[in-house]
């Protein structure tokens, strides 16, 4: 979620979420979770506007501190001109005193950053639990807690709260922030920001795709030009060796083999423990062939966008970028590559495309993954395959971000290798193409087991 021209955009879903538990009557406990950045309060601050409501943010202090904050957001809920109308010397008090009030009405209670609260104050997840348990139902109050999925277990609470994760903003989302850009341009910012609304909120959208990548990416002042690397340093030791990882699985898809020969670790166990970090903080994702669970064949991937991008063009080049002078760095170290990484990310879009419109493909989705396997000539892969939830219907999807119209010969080796899958029922296909199809696929387009999607379709259906 972005703020465009002063206008909020994205988390339909989760404001949804948020107006449902606002109208229901009596006690409502919601937690929000996500990395830094990622706009829990953003969110908040969109949903409380024109409600009355108790805004908290915990900081990184000491409780006599955070106590002093939250008196003064009480006090700011009673009257706005008023700070120290209300002062709280524990928070016992300051819980008892928030029930009171939801005696008159509805009462919102926003603690952000509840990690911070809970270092701070001794006993606080204790004292919480007894209020969520035994005080609080009794009001109609709506308690909401942001921080990491570590603190908001529904065994620390001792009941289940209405959970909301937040991500990355999808690609539809991120597009209606963005319209003025041309579909070319929209995938290419997806491929540089992955929908992240930190990197997002510093898009310039009336500057070309090219000169936004310039200043967020090829300068040291830019928003991208460390920050996977900042992510790592604040949950990770030795990011150099996470660095390394990173750099041996840069070019999409990567076996074990592959990756402890690019490093200097030596050994698949010392790059396993490394490797699980990263997935472990959504960077890094391992895959196997669609159907193949238990599979030996895994493969590597980076999964989180700005970090794939951070890594083919920026990281092994910041030192240029940093002494770059009157140097075209965009046309040096992005224009050549940038074509294999939007195809990696194109694929994504293409996923996203599938999940948010079933009906145009005439599958209800469950199962999505890819499929790879020994060929004649070499590893043959399958961009997409899509299982129904019935389990009657695969789809097989295939994803050309290239400058070429895809031709027919793309749909029968499509199909050809299919037939390697062993799946039940309907087998039906999917063709998404960057600038559209050869006349002779165009003609079969209505055929029921086959459906084509060029850019314009994929960006604004």
């Amino acid at each position: 979620m972005i703020y465009q021209n002063n206008t909020f955009i994205g988390r339909e879903d989760e404001l949804s979420v948020l107006e449902k538990c606002y109208a229901s009557n009596g006690f409502q406990f919601i937690t929000i979770t996500g990395r830094d950045g990622i706009g829990k309060t953003a969110l908040l601050r969109e949903f409380c506007k024109g409600k009355k409501a108790i805004l908290f943010s915990a900081i990184k202090s000491d409780a006599v501190n955070n106590l002093k904050a939250l008196s003064r957001a009480v006090s700011k809920s009673l009257y706005k001109e008023v700070r120290d109308l209300v002062t709280f010397k524990s928070m016992d008090s300051a819980l008892e005193f928030i029930h009171r009030l939801a005696e008159k009405g509805r009462e919102v209670v926003v603690i952000d950053n509840y990690d911070d609260l809970v270092s701070s104050i001794e006993g606080l997840p204790e004292l919480i639990k007894t209020y969520l348990s035994h005080i609080f139902p009794k009001r109609n109050i709506m308690l909401i807690l942001t921080g990491s999925e570590q603190f908001m277990d529904s065994q620390t609470f001792g009941m289940d709260p209405v959970s909301i994760h937040l991500e990355n903003l999808s690609f539809s989302e991120m597009r209606d922030s963005f319209r003025t850009f041309q579909d070319y341009d929209l995938v290419t910012l997806y491929a540089m920001t992955g929908g992240d609304p930190n990197v997002l909120r510093h898009v310039d959208p009336d500057r070309s795709i090219r000169d936004n990548i310039d200043s967020l990416c090829l300068s040291s002042d830019g928003i991208m030009f460390d920050l996977p690397l900042r992510r790592m340093m604040s949950h990770l030791r030795s990011p150099e060796a996470y660095c390394s990882l990173l750099t041996a699985i840069s070019g999409g898809l990567t076996p074990m083999k592959d990756i402890v020969s690019r490093t200097s670790m030596g050994s698949s166990a010392a790059c396993s423990t490394y490797l699980s970090n990263l997935v472990d903080l959504g960077l890094v994702e391992k895959e196997v062939p669609f159907h193949e669970r238990n599979s030996r064949k895994g493969l590597y991937r980076i999964s989180d966008i700005p970090t794939a991008f951070w890594t083919r063009f920026i990281q092994g080049n910041q030192s240029l970028i940093e002494f770059r002078g009157d140097e075209d760095l965009y046309g040096r170290i992005v224009e050549k590559g940038l074509e294999q990484h939007m195809q990696q990310v194109f694929r994504e879009i293409c996923v996203m495309f599938i999940k948010e419109n079933p009906s145009l493909l005439d599958i209800d989705p469950g199962n999505i993954g890819r499929w790879w396997g020994q060929g004649d000539s070499g590893n043959e892969f399958i961009d997409i395959v899509v299982e129904s939830n019935d389990r009657m219907t695969t789809l097989f999807c295939d994803c050309r971000f290239r400058d070429s119209p895809v031709s027919m010969s793309v749909l029968n080796e499509l199909k050809r290798k299919s037939e390697r899958l062993n799946v039940f029922g309907r087998r039906t296909y999917a063709l998404f193409s960057m600038v559209g199809f050869t006349s002779d696929l165009n003609d079969i387009s209505d055929e029921d087991d086959v459906f084509l999607f060029d850019l314009s379709d994929i960006c604004w259906y």
